[in-house]
């Protein structure tokens, strides 16, 4: 079969070969970041092309299944290569790369039991990498479209190869020619923790699970969340976090010959969902919280939560178990591992950290400034971890979370329990506090009312100063922190408290303010707000209506600009 090549974007450039294949090895191992219908690719075989000069058809021949890779190619043309081997060889030792041929499995989001293939062929000599996309068609691989990569004279081409049989793509690589053209020249060093997500479980086994769990748990946990947080967030993460673990003990198991579940604590187990999953899949496990939810109404008597205020520094209060689990466990991230190392000698631990806290449950200040707050309170984690005794693995979970970095405790030394001692007494002077069993609301609607009222007149007079005398005053814009320096210093003290901050407290007056974008104005009530929906009013809704005085026609000083018949507020006010 004969193929053109037609050029589908080019772009000129001015980056070296090294950034080009860095461009390369991402693409080539991460397909799902230009494919969300992917999940990510699992390397079946990787080969060097002994033979000098090659013919690209012979090349991207492939046999009928995914199964016969490592049989069909010839040992006396091929030469198996190490996946990590060549990865390093395109990341950072490009010239030594021989032309390579890549076999990789695409694994879809929703995993179906259909097979589709990824054939890559690496010519540093060319400068270019081809791509050969394959899906099953009644038993048998056959080719649906193939693209390449080129970059010569400073150019980066993206092109596509034709012919009468072939999937024309073009349109879908126009649209994806901008992320090839980011990762080209993205300055970002690698970094510690810029890792291939979830590299310590089997992708495709990965897939298989999540969705099998997604199906069996999903749908009624949404359907019946009682909570006030979003339950298309919190169930589909968890779902995810509970794949992780199951397939990380899985692996295991299988690797000490073991066929007993692991047991588990889950430290602040919140909600009690990861608790849940993992006891209905059959592991041993409790989940302990300080405060109880609605949710722990819905689980069955199998699922063990406990209501407890945890106060790490009392020595261990709980049974021995196989892994101490901290998922988002806030103040007790610190205390994961050690509680670990504390618990038994062959405990092991699974952490995943969000908000950053020290020893003493006091917010966790930044040693490295060079780091981002978030990944250097990884580090000060990895530290405990070591000084634990632990050597630690990390990895990256695939969750809708900004912060997904997990920290893994499994290989252990004894534990050396006076430098552990040591290490806590020079990070925290103070001992650890617990927070507050119930808690606060901390969202500005507990202020003293005379707190509140003095607030939004002081923000009122200084947006109002300026005005068209001639109009209704609709005041001036101003910037929240321009605002705040209006404000003196003993109510902001008082507002600071609450947590919620200024403009918390201005969008809970809608009907004065309007707050968007870090700045905030007077709202007109003339201007109409786009409805939310179609639905008509409620019972409810037609109540209130007229039951709140009209804050401008008592306030303002040109009153308020409409009638008190098209005012949804009350024109006179009650004595």
């Amino acid at each position: 079969m004969e193929f053109s090549e037609n050029s589908v974007e080019k772009v000129k450039i001015l980056v070296d070969n090294q950034q080009f294949w860095n461009m390369i090895a991402i693409h080539s191992f991460s397909p799902q970041l230009i494919n969300r219908r992917l999940i990510g690719g699992s390397i079946l075989h990787a080969f060097e092309y002994s033979q000098p000069k090659y013919n690209l058809k012979n090349v991207i021949n492939i046999p009928d299944k995914l199964t016969d890779f490592g049989k069909f190619y010839n040992e006396d043309e091929f030469q198996a290569v190490d996946v990590a081997k060549l990865k390093s060889h395109l990341q950072g030792n490009f010239k030594e790369l021989k032309p390579t041929v890549m076999a990789v499995k695409l694994i879809q989001k929703k995993f179906q039991n259909s097979n589709a293939c990824m054939i890559v062929i690496f010519d540093v000599h060319e400068n270019k990498t081809s791509y050969w996309t394959y899906q099953e068609d009644h038993g048998i691989l056959k080719l649906q479209f193939g693209y390449y990569l080129t970059y010569k004279s400073s150019e980066l081409e993206l092109g596509i190869y034709t012919s009468d049989s072939l999937e024309d793509k073009s349109e879908w690589l126009k649209q994806i020619f901008s992320k090839f053209e980011k990762w080209l020249t993205s300055k970002s060093p690698p970094g510690r923790y810029n890792i291939p997500s979830q590299r310590l479980v089997n992708i495709e086994a990965y897939s298989q699970k999540y969705n099998q769990l997604k199906d069996k748990y999903g749908e009624d946990l949404v359907k019946d969340w009682p909570e006030v947080t979003d339950p298309q967030k919190f169930v589909f993460e968890d779902i995810s976090i509970a794949t992780y673990l199951l397939l990380l003990w899985r692996d295991e198991r299988q690797s000490t010959g073991s066929t007993k579940l692991q047991s588990f604590i889950d430290v602040g187990c919140g909600n009690g969902l990861l608790v849940f999953i993992l006891t209905s899949e059959g592991h041993p496990g409790i989940g302990v919280d300080l405060r109880r939810r609605k949710i722990w109404e819905n689980y069955p008597e199998t699922t063990k939560l406990l209501e407890k205020t945890i106060n790490p520094m009392e020595g261990d209060q709980f049974h021995e178990t196989d892994w101490i689990i901290g998922n988002h466990s806030d103040e007790m991230s610190p205390w994961i591992p050690v509680m670990a190392a504390r618990n038994s000698p062959l405990c092991r631990f699974f952490l995943l950290p969000c908000c950053a806290y020290e020893f003493n449950g006091m917010k966790y200040q930044r040693r490295n400034c060079k780091n981002s707050p978030y990944h250097d309170f990884i580090d000060y984690t990895v530290e405990i971890s070591e000084v634990c005794g632990f050597s630690v693995d990390i990895d990256r979970l695939r969750i809708p979370s900004t912060k997904r970095i997990c920290i893994i405790g499994r290989d252990r030394k004894t534990l050396d329990n006076e430098a552990l001692e040591n290490f806590i007494s020079e990070k925290s002077t103070m001992k650890f506090q617990a927070r507050e069993s119930i808690e606060r609301v901390r969202n500005c609607t507990q202020l003293p009312k005379d707190v509140t009222s003095q607030i939004v007149e002081i923000a009122f007079r200084e947006l109002v100063k300026k005005y068209d005398p001639l109009e209704w005053n609709t005041g001036i814009t101003l910037d929240l922190p321009d605002l705040v320096h209006k404000i003196p210093e003993n109510l902001l003290k008082v507002l600071k408290e609450e947590c919620g901050g200024l403009q918390t407290l201005l969008k809970n007056h809608h009907q004065i303010f309007q707050v968007s974008q870090g700045q905030v104005k007077i709202r007109d009530p003339r201007e109409i707000p786009k409805k939310k929906s179609k639905k008509s009013k409620t019972t409810n809704q037609i109540k209130r209506f007229k039951e709140k005085d009209c804050w401008f026609y008592l306030n303002h000083p040109n009153g308020c600009p409409l009638t008190d018949q098209d005012c949804t507020y009350r024109h006179q006010a009650t004595s």
